[in-house]
């Protein structure tokens, strides 16, 4: 399996945690509680557990990290 090294600006994150927040914040789509803490927790296992995909700040990375902070970071579990 070949691996990627991708670096995430800090205008990216904060984008990407807008995002996230959008759909899982307060008032969001699928308003989960979700902060913006969570997601700057999240995003880094989400760059190693998946080094196999780019990051671009889209859905499939809203989803990946949404995942890990529901079934992980919330409930304790290891990766």
């Amino acid at each position: 399996m070949s691996t990627m090294s991708t670096v995430i600006s800090e205008p990216q994150i904060v984008e990407f945690v807008e995002y996230m927040l959008d759909f899982y914040g307060p008032n969001g789509v699928y308003d989960v509680g979700m902060t913006e803490e969570e997601v700057r927790e999240a995003l880094p296992i989400r760059m190693l557990e998946r080094a196999d995909l780019e990051f671009d700040g889209d859905t499939i990375d809203r989803e990946i990290c949404e995942y890990i902070i529901i079934n992980n970071l919330r409930t304790g579990r290891n990766f």
